[in-house]
C-alpha cells in the first residue's frame, strides 16, 4: 500500500503539511486489505461481514431470542460488532485484530449451545491407523506452531532492538546505536534496520571530517564507515528494490562522498538512485531536491537549478526548493531579475504561501525589509505555524527597529523549535536591545545552503 500510496498520492496532498508522509493503510484495515487483495479480497471480508450480520439476526427469525443464554450471545455480538467497525474505520494493532477473531470464535460457540446452528461429533482415536495418523499431525502441528513462535520472536526482538538503536541515536551515542542495528538485522534482515546504519555511519563520518585530530587511523577509520555505509546501502535496495527510501539511503552515501572528489563512481552512484527515487516518488518533490543538492556538491549549479524548478513544479509551495533556488539567482548577481519574476508570480498566486516566502526572503536578502514584511505577513498570516516565514520576518522587524514584533515573532517560533540554539541566542539578544546575531559566528542565513528552522512536514 505505501508503495502504491507514493506513486499515485493525489495533488491536492502534495501541496499540504503532509506531502512528506508516507501512509502505509487506508482508512480502515479491511478497507485497506481489499484494495490489496482485489475482487477476491472485497468478496472474502462482504462475507465474513454479512455472516457476522446474519449470526445477529437469526435468533429473532428462530426464535432462539427466547433462550436463556441469548443475553450473553447478544452482548458477544455487539462485541465483534463493535470491533469488526473499528477494523472497517480505523487501522488498529494486531491485539484488535485478534480480539476479533477470538470473539467471533466464541460466538460460534454460543449459537451451538443455542441451537442455531448444528454440531456434529467424531473421535479421531476410534480408528487405531486413523488414531496414529492423527497424533502424527498433531506433533507435526506442535513442532510447526513453535517454530513459527520462535520466527515471530525473533522479528519481536529485532524491532525492539532497533527501536533501542534509534533512541541512541537520537541522544547521540552512535556506538550503542551501530551495535543495536547490527543486532537487530541478526535477527530480522529488512532494509530498514539497512538504512538506520547508513544514518548512523553518515553521521560518524560527518563527526571525524570535522575533528581536528591528526590521528593517522582516522584515513582508515573513514574508510570502514564509509564501506559499512555503501553495503548496508545496496542491501537495503537489494532487500526493498521498490522502495523509494531504500534508494534515498544509497544516494545519500554517494552524494555525501562527491565533495571530497577522491571516491570514483560515488557521483553516478548517487544519481542512478535519486533517479530511482523518482521513477518510485514520482508524486513527490523530494527525488529533484537530493538530485539538486548533488548537483550543487558537484559544482553543477545550473544543473542543480533545473532539478529545483522540476520540484517546484510537482509542489508549488516547497519552501525549501524556493530557498534554494533564490540562493542560486542570489550568487549570480541575479536578485533583481528574481525578485521581479516572482513579484509577478506574487500577482497571480497571492494566497500562494511558497510564493510569499520566497518573496519575502528575496527581498530581505536586498535588505527592502519594508517590502519582505509586507510578503511574510501575509505568508505568516495564511500559514500561522510557518516558522521561517516567521524566521525572517522577526529579522525584518529588527532592521527596522520593531524590537517587540520582532521578539513576538521568534517567541513563536520557538514554542515548535525549542531544541534550537540559534532561535535562544536571537531571543535574548532582542530582549537585550542588541542586534539578532550579535556575538554569533554564524553565516548571515540568507547565504546559508540550507533553511535556519526546521519545519514540522
Amino acid at each position: 500500500f505505501g508503495e502504491a500510496w507514493v506513486k499515485n498520492r493525489p495533488v491536492e496532498v502534495v501541496q499540504t503539511i503532509f506531502w512528506g508522509s508516507d501512509f502505509n493503510s487506508g482508512v480502515g484495515r479491511i478497507v485497506t486489505m481489499a484494495a490489496l487483495s482485489g475482487i477476491l479480497g472485497i468478496l472474502a471480508w462482504l462475507s465474513f461481514l454479512l455472516s457476522v450480520l446474519w449470526f445477529g439476526a437469526k435468533p429473532i427469525i428462530t426464535k432462539a431470542a427466547e433462550h436463556k443464554e441469548y443475553p450473553a450471545f447478544l452482548s458477544t455480538f455487539v462485541g465483534v460488532l463493535f470491533l469488526v467497525i473499528m477494523e472497517l474505520i480505523y487501522v488498529p494493532d494486531t491485539v484488535v485484530g485478534v480480539a476479533l477473531f477470538m470473539a467471533v470464535g466464541l460466538l460460534l460457540a454460543m449459537m451451538v449451545n443455542i441451537g442455531l446452528t448444528k454440531k456434529i461429533s467424531f473421535n479421531l482415536f476410534d480408528n487405531p491407523k486413523l488414531g496414529f495418523v492423527s497424533s502424527l499431525l498433531i506433533v507435526i502441528l506442535i513442532v510447526g506452531v513453535v517454530a513459527m513462535s520462535y520466527g515471530v520472536f525473533t522479528k519481536l526482538l529485532g524491532a525492539y532492538q532497533f527501536n533501542r538503536g534509534y533512541a541512541k541515536q537520537v541522544v547521540g551515542d552512535l556506538q550503542g546505536a551501530e551495535m543495536l542495528y547490527k543486532r537487530a538485522l541478526k535477527n530480522n534482515e529488512i532494509d530498514q534496520y539497512y538504512r538506520g546504519l547508513v544514518d548512523v555511519n553518515l553521521v560518524k563520518m560527518r563527526q571525524l571530517l570535522s575533528a581536528k585530530d591528526a590521528d593517522p587511523k582516522l584515513a582508515e577509520k573513514f574508510k570502514e564507515m564509509l564501506a559499512t555505509a555503501f553495503d548496508s546501502g545496496r542491501k537495503a535496495t537489494e532487500i526493498g528494490p521498490t522502495n523509494y527510501l531504500n534508494w534515498v539511503s544509497l544516494g545519500m552515501v554517494g552524494e555525501f562522498v562527491v565533495p571530497l572528489k577522491q571516491i570514483q563512481g560515488a557521483y553516478d552512484l548517487a544519481v542512478n538512485s535519486y533517479t530511482k527515487v523518482k521513477e518510485l516518488n514520482a508524486t513527490s518533490p523530494i527525488g529533484q531536491m537530493r538530485m539538486a543538492r548533488l548537483d550543487i556538491a558537484a559544482g553543477n549549479v545550473d544543473k542543480a537549478k533545473l532539478d529545483l524548478l522540476e520540484a517546484i513544479k510537482i509542489k508549488s509551495n516547497f519552501t525549501e526548493a524556493l530557498f534554494l533556488l533564490s540562493q542560486i539567482e542570489a550568487s549570480k548577481g541575479n536578485l533583481a531579475a528574481a525578485i521581479d519574476k516572482v513579484d509577478q508570480a506574487a500577482l497571480f498566486s497571492p494566497n500562494d504561501v511558497g510564493v510569499l516566502f520566497q518573496q519575502g526572503f528575496l527581498k530581505y536578502s536586498k535588505k527592502d525589509y519594508k517590502g519582505a514584511v509586507a510578503a511574510l505577513e501575509r505568508a505568516v498570516t495564511i500559514n500561522n505555524q510557518y516558522s521561517n516565514a516567521r524566521y525572517f520576518l522577526g529579522l525584518s522587524y529588527a532592521q527596522l527597529d520593531q524590537q517587540q514584533a520582532a521578539i513576538d515573532q521568534f517567541v513563536e517560533i520557538a514554542k515548535y523549535n525549542s531544541d534550537n540554539e540559534e532561535v535562544k541566542t536571537i531571543l535574548e539578544n532582542l530582549r537585550a536591545g542588541r542586534q539578532p546575531f550579535e556575538g554569533s559566528k554564524e553565516t548571515a542565513p540568507e547565504k546559508r545552503s540550507k533553511l535556519p528552522v526546521k519545519e514540522e512536514k
